[in-house]
Order: structure tokens, then sequence, then C-alpha cells
């Protein structure tokens, strides 16, 4: 495998011009330049960077762990993120934890031992103490999507409180006095939030609180389709039916469908993230966009500029995007 040695020798410069010409360092003539990276393609030359992450301490990789690569919420963001990386020579590790504490840890592991520069979480717990540790040991870290209970860290995610009251008003605009809610998981802030939020914007709204209109569906497709039935099958059913995230919003729509009932004419469904296919013409999901793509190039840059300290002596900080409405088909007057 050539070296920079060889390089040198071929182009008839130093070693220390070689480096600085392939570090993209000032003050070497053009001429000079242009014959060190021509001598470096045709020797098809690779950069050590094990060798030079030794001497910078520095890998030039980032860690991005995910809950869920499946969710189109998250492979959006995770695109993005990559994309954003690459641009500052920077190659991102992806790693999916499939919503299982074990899993993070494990993968987190990994990314200690390859030193990477710098951790995104989109998985995390209430009471993550994997992740709780990388903040502790002032490691370059910020979260998004979910969040700690106590908001320690770098956190960019959605305003889940507006984005649920944007929602219910919407219903409640339309005529629907009964709106059953499928909530995710409580040991997550995504969860918590939304379902808190639900819970209040009802109650500010005048509506009575129907606490047998809640269900809580994990993100499982059966568990999804089981509160849909349990809905569907009440002496008093909902009119309406919202789910915290859209993938379970589609499986709400599909088990109504197979039930034999009719979106919106039937019961009225409403989703939450606006992920890519709650546009597509034969879906029209009315739902609320949580700004994936601007959350997913602010975390990027967050992440950057806590690697590079330019946020002195700031360990914490919390951006919140405003949600918005996207009204298409899938809800109507009841």
């Amino acid at each position: 495998m050539p070296t920079i040695k060889d390089i040198a020798l071929l182009s008839r410069v130093s070693v220390a011009t070689v480096s600085r010409v392939l570090n993209g360092k000032p003050g070497i003539r053009k001429s000079t330049k242009d014959l060190v990276l021509k001598v470096a393609r045709d020797l098809k030359y690779i950069p050590d960077h094990a060798a030079r992450s030794i001497k910078t301490r520095k890998t030039n990789s980032i860690g991005l762990v995910v809950a869920d690569i499946t969710n189109p919420f998250y492979s959006e963001t995770a695109k993005i993120i990559e994309l954003s990386a690459r641009e500052q020579g920077y190659t991102v590790i992806v790693c999916n934890t499939d919503n299982r504490e074990s899993h993070e840890k494990a993968v987190v592991n990994i990314l200690r031992q390859k030193r990477v520069d710098g951790y995104i979480f989109a998985s995390v717990g209430l009471r993550d103490s994997t992740v709780a540790e990388i903040i502790n040991e002032g490691l370059p870290c910020v979260m998004y999507h979910r969040h700690l209970h106590d908001y320690s860290g770098h956190f960019v995610g959605c305003d889940n409180h507006r984005g649920i009251e944007i929602a219910v008003t919407h219903l409640h605009s339309l005529g629907h006095r009964r709106i059953g809610f499928i909530s995710g998981p409580r040991r997550y802030s995504t969860g918590m939030e939304r379902l808190e939020a639900f819970i209040s914007v009802n109650r500010g709204l005048g509506m009575e609180n129907h606490s047998y209109l809640i269900k809580e569906g994990g993100y499982q497709k059966a568990k999804t389709d089981r509160c849909v039935q349990d809905l569907i099958r009440l002496p008093t059913p909902p009119t309406a039916i919202m789910a915290a995230n859209d993938l379970m919003a589609l499986q709400v729509m599909d088990s109504l469908l197979k039930s034999g009932y009719r979106v919106p004419e039937d019961f009225s469904v409403m989703g939450f993230d606006d992920i890519p296919t709650a546009a597509h013409s034969s879906v029209q999901l009315t739902t609320i966009d949580v700004r994936a793509r601007e959350c997913a190039r602010l975390v990027i840059t967050t992440l950057f500029s806590v690697i590079d300290g330019l946020g002195g002596h700031t360990t914490h900080s919390k951006t919140l995007l405003d949600p918005l409405l996207r009204l298409r088909r899938t809800t109507a007057p009841p």
C-alpha cells in the first residue's frame, strides 16, 4: 500500500509538504498541490485514518443510535444526518435498538470501543442510564425525538404538547366529542408527553375525560389492532381515533378497513409525525408534521458545535420545533 513517503519521492517534495497538501493546509503553490494530488491519485493512495486518529485523538466518526430503523421517521432523519456529516468529512455508524434497552447498551459499548467523536440518540428512555452515563462523562452527545426525564444533555425535538393541541382542536372543530387515543409506551418522553397533552387538551376544551377511550398501543401492529377493536366494540365508541405516531395511525386505518368500516365516513383517523407515507395518494393521512428534516439538520449542527466546543461551558440545551397541521382526507365531521 502506498504511503505519503512514496508520494513525496515521486513528487520530488518533502513528506511535510505532501502531508499539508493532503490535509488541505494553505500556503502551498498550486502547481505543487496539483502535482501531489495527481501522484496520490495515480498511486491510489488511501489515508491511514487509524494512525491519524491516534495523533489527533479524533476518528471523524459519529454514532447514531435509533429506536427502529424500519420506521420511516428514523430512516429519513438518519439519511439527512449521514449526508450532513459526510459533507463535514465524518462517517456515521448507524445502530438500531428495536426499542430494547439491552440492545442500546450493547451498541453504545461498541461505539465506545470505536472511539467515535460524538453520539446522537433517538432511542432514549425517560430513565435511560446508558445515555445518562454518556452525558455525565462529558462526551459529546445530542438527543432528538426523545429525551431524558430531566431534560439533561442536549435535545432537539418537536413540541409534543402543542402538536396534540393542534390535532385535538382540529377534531373538536369538526364536531368530534368522543376521541379515542392510542398512545405510545409511557417509558418514552414521546409516549408520556403526548398522552398527558391529550388528557390536558380534552379537559381544556370542556370534553369529559373518557379514560376508557385511551389505549396504550406500544408501537406494535398486533397491539394497535387490539386497541382499535376494543375501541370500536364499545357501547358508545369514539367517532375519531388518534394515534401517537403515523405508523400506528396507518395500522388503525388498516384495522378499520378490515372490519368493514370507512375512513373518514365512519371513523376519522389522525396521526402524528408526518412520515412520507402519510402523504401518499392512497393514504392521505391527516397528521401533525414534526418537521423531521429540519430537526435532523439541527441535531447534526448541534453535535458539531458540542464536539468543537463552540457552546462554551453549556452542557444542556433544549430546542423545540413548532409542529404543523397537515390536513388531508382521513378526518371529517362525525
